[in-house]
């Protein structure tokens, strides 16, 4: 069964999971109030909604999947070929979020594989590691009768969905091979509702040809680079690329004031990136790190929507805003080594490129 739907909890993880699947053919994101998805759901290419809940109460992130579900439905009709992005390390309420989708959408068990190898996420013996790191493991918290299938199994080739009859099977992945794995294990089960992070979403985009059809990385005679996310990894990035100052780069971030609220400290760094853009070249490009940052200048823009086209670097994708042709890459924030933000603004400056500003 080809993907053609894709349900994401935020800005940067749905253009993440949606661009995997742009050498296939069209693809388009969504995040403006109302009807999440076209008319034509199906001719479309694939269609990725972000419900924006990562942050949201567990009540409030099921009420949001479980309305997006309905409408699909409504439109496509019962069980769409639909994959549900998670974040890699299981921040927001996942299992709320993956119950919500299963009910709505009709299916009897969810297949759950956050791994994210190519960015140090991997699951062995049921333990989300992180660099290396081990953690929780991945299927704490999200509810009872959770069934765990390790490595061993998911290599061994066999169908390790025949019988496993939890309602939520969390799996085991160390690499993209892997996941391919699971992939074709998913494809030979209707039934099964897939989840995870935009590693598997690869893999699932692999299960149909590459048309070809990804651009390559275009290049901006300016880049704005707006970093709203806090996370150590993101500071740390930002800091790198202060210290390198390359040309034809702006860097918008903290406010001079404390803002009174997160959201109103991200509509002010969409409000500020918006107003920085006008006054360069309309072929400048934008850098978002947070996938809230994302959506703040988006909405800072008047945009309601993203066309995923290519990758700058992995895991960082480069789409146009809206109808236009304004290049957004989004990064998570704790995503990317510490050169990241640098070596972006390298892939997508013009050779020639003008002096940095502050």
């Amino acid at each position: 069964m080809v993907t053609r739907f894709v349900i994401a909890d935020d800005l940067s993880g749905a253009a993440d999971a949606g661009v995997r699947f742009g050498g296939r053919g069209p693809v388009s994101v969504g995040f403006a109030p109302g009807s999440p998805w076209a008319e034509d759901a199906g001719a479309a290419g694939l269609q990725v909604w972000d419900t924006e809940t990562r942050g949201a109460l567990p009540a409030a992130a099921a009420r949001a999947v479980e309305a997006a579900c309905a409408a699909l439905v409504a439109l496509a009709g019962p069980r769409p070929a639909v994959f549900k992005k998670v974040d890699s390390t299981l921040r927001g309420p996942v299992g709320a979020e993956l119950e919500a989708a299963r009910a709505g959408l009709g299916r009897q068990r969810v297949l759950l594989a956050p791994a994210l190898p190519e960015q140090g996420r991997t699951v062995v013996g049921g333990v989300l590691h992180v660099d290396g790191v081990a953690g929780a493991r991945a299927g704490a918290g999200l509810g009872p009768g959770v069934v765990e299938v390790g490595l061993a199994e998911v290599r061994s080739g066999a169908d390790f969905l025949a019988g496993a009859g939890a309602r939520l099977i969390v799996v085991d992945a160390a690499g993209e091979r892997d996941l391919d794995l699971v992939a074709r294990t998913l494809a030979g089960h209707p039934e099964v509702l897939a989840a995870g992070s935009a590693g598997l979403a690869g893999a699932l985009a692999r299960l149909a040809p590459d048309r070809g059809l990804a651009r390559p990385v275009p290049r901006s005679p300016w880049v704005v680079v707006t970093v709203g996310s806090t996370h150590p990894r993101a500071v740390e990035q930002l800091r790198l690329l202060r210290a390198a100052g390359p040309a034809g780069v702006v860097i918008v971030d903290e406010p001079a004031g404390r803002a009174p609220s997160p959201e109103a400290r991200l509509a002010d760094l969409g409000r500020r990136t918006a107003a920085t853009l006008a006054g360069l070249p309309a072929s400048s490009a934008v850098v978002a790190s947070g996938g809230a940052t994302a959506l703040a200048v988006c909405r800072a823009l008047g945009a309601v929507g993203l066309r995923p086209m290519g990758e700058v670097l992995p895991g960082l994708p480069w789409s146009h805003i809206g109808g236009g042709e304004r290049v957004l890459v989004t990064k998570a924030g704790g995503f990317g080594a510490p050169e990241a933000l640098l070596d972006a603004v390298r892939r997508l400056t013009a050779p020639a490129g003008l002096l940095a500003l502050g």
